[in-house]
């Protein structure tokens, strides 16, 4: 069978205004969790995969992030022969924004663990299972093993201190462990690599347009796309500053969610584990914050890659 060519698609993929799309996307979604909890009166989530859990942000994140998936793996299309925007792009660099695409989608489908939420109210109202230790008098009620948050915590007060969570199959699965972290992999590895891309990969001359007039025409690919800081354009300079910010907060925002996860998480029954710290922080809502900055970085980063502010752009398309 032969290779399926772009130019054999019955429509036009435009790898800028995919860059766009991403943009958008990604820049919108904390923005728009947010307001959904404030006009719904839904908590205000530690993070932002816990809105997977609440009425009306659960379909936006799931939707925003398959979006972002599905563009990233399928259409973010990178033409083997040297574009315009895309002529210093690795076969590398064009797999590793397939792989980010693929994390997106362990992100959307493969939820967090836990409620994320210190105070429960009437608009978060998903069912739930838990085994944790904490729930013996709830299971004392006979009630059935799927109960509705409220008929619960009506039933058993003494639940509301406990560990209550959302998480219907990552709980109680056999695998349950490696599904829960599946979720927290696939943020690693998108993240990873956004930040990769906006540092290492946009920064590249991409263009002709991109070098200053009187340089010697260069070499088509990777390689020959390699201009030193001199060769490149004033607006060239602005844009690769602006990615290399974001790509720098993309970094920053990743290594404060791994301190968090590796230094203030405690592990089940760990009874020696402070769990204070962790609790400031949820109460701070510094993971929902560090994951919105990272997807604001990202989602900035491709807008500018997508030509959105057009006083950046130079007179052939920017890199």
């Amino acid at each position: 069978m032969p290779e399926l060519r772009q130019e054999d698609i019955p429509f036009k993929i435009d790898p800028k205004r995919v860059t766009l799309l991403v943009g958008f996307a990604a820049a919108f979604l904390p923005v728009v969790l947010v307001l959904l909890s404030r006009v719904t009166a839904t908590c205000d989530f530690d993070s932002l995969s816990h809105y997977y859990y609440s009425r009306f942000g659960s379909d936006y994140f799931v939707g925003s992030l398959t979006f972002i998936g599905l563009l990233l793996l399928f259409l973010y299309v990178i033409p083997k022969r040297p574009a315009p925007g895309t002529m210093a792009f690795t076969t590398f660099d064009r797999w590793a924004i397939k792989g980010a695409g693929a994390a997106a989608f362990l992100i959307a489908f493969f939820p967090t663990s836990g409620t994320g939420c210190e105070s429960l109210n009437g608009q978060v109202v998903r069912s739930f299972v838990e085994t944790a230790p904490g729930f013996a008098a709830a299971y004392a009620l006979e009630e059935p093993a799927v109960l509705s948050l409220f008929a619960l915590l009506e039933a058993a007060p003494e639940a509301r201190n406990s560990n209550l969570a959302f998480d219907f199959w990552a709980v109680d699965a056999p695998a349950g462990w490696l599904l829960r972290n599946l979720h927290n992999l696939g943020a690693l590895i998108m993240f990873l690599v956004l930040g990769y891309i906006s540092a290492f990969v946009f920064t590249r001359v991409q263009s002709r347009g991109a070098r200053r007039d009187g340089v010697v025409p260069m070499v088509d690919g990777p390689d020959g796309m390699m201009a030193s800081f001199w060769q490149m354009t004033f607006k060239k300079k602005l844009r690769n500053l602006i990615y290399w910010l974001m790509g720098i907060a993309i970094f920053v925002c990743i290594a404060m969610l791994v301190y968090k996860s590796v230094w203030l998480s405690c592990a089940p029954g760990d009874t020696t584990c402070d769990p204070e710290p962790l609790r400031a922080w949820n109460a701070q809502n510094l993971t929902l914050v560090y994951e919105a900055l990272a997807l604001w970085a990202f989602g900035f980063s491709w807008l500018v890659k997508g030509r959105v502010i057009k006083w950046l752009n130079d007179p052939e398309d920017p890199a």
